[in-house]
């Protein structure tokens, strides 16, 4: 069995809009920012792997949130 790294990376910018506790964030996250796609074996015994699992593909997504 292969040791494997995943990387997840997040930025965030947050401000007040007005003294009224009106909140603004804003947030980018980044899942499997590396790209890695190589099958990975999940259970195996002693003479072959039996369990296979794909990492799951590069994905981004953006939030935007306001909060009063």
């Amino acid at each position: 069995m292969r040791n494997h790294i995943l990387v997840n990376a997040m930025v965030r910018y947050a401000r007040k809009i007005t003294a009224k506790k009106l909140d603004w964030r804003i947030q980018l996250n980044l899942d499997n920012a590396l790209g890695e796609d190589q099958l990975l074996v999940t259970d195996a015994d002693q003479t072959r792997a039996y369990r296979f699992v794909y990492l799951t593909p590069r994905r981004w997504s953006l939030s935007n949130t306001i909060s009063f």
